[in-house]
């Protein structure tokens, strides 16, 4: 008795389906695609971090600004060290970050002070800084 080949296809049609080449190309493709999806993200949340920091920063710099351009002008001097705690993220993730300022005032003539104020702090083991500048005047 001759044994014949059993077959659920018809004759000259090719099998369907996917080959384990196939796959292997598509989940090394659909893996690179992650991976680079992944490192994206993670980029864009450093630059969020990053971003806040100096917004803390810009602010607490123009807050001490303000404050002296709002004196009379007899009384706009240097001001010493003051740091302030920023806090970021969710309650119970929070990251603390300390901002310290310090305000200098020259003389630039009798009726004109240079005022600067420069804003520090510490990002990821990196000094970082932030500063203001502006002429005060006591010419109306």
């Amino acid at each position: 008795m001759a044994m014949s080949h059993c077959s659920f296809r018809p004759p000259g049609r090719r099998a369907r389906g996917f080959s384990l080449v196939e796959i292997l190309v598509a989940f090394f493709l659909l893996g690179v695609a992650i991976i680079v999806t992944l490192s994206i993200l993670s980029g864009s949340a450093r630059a969020e971090h990053g971003s806040r920091l100096d917004l803390a920063a810009a602010l607490a710099a123009q807050a001490g600004l303000d404050q002296e351009v709002r004196l009379p002008f007899a009384s706009v001097a240097s001001v010493p060290l003051s740091t302030s705690t920023v806090s970021f993220g969710q309650r119970g993730e929070e990251e603390k970050v300390v901002l310290s300022t310090v305000v200098t005032v020259s003389s630039v003539s009798s009726t004109c002070k240079d005022v600067v104020v420069t804003v520090t702090w510490t990002d990821d083991g990196r000094a970082r800084n932030y500063t203001l500048e502006t002429l005060v005047s006591n010419v109306p």
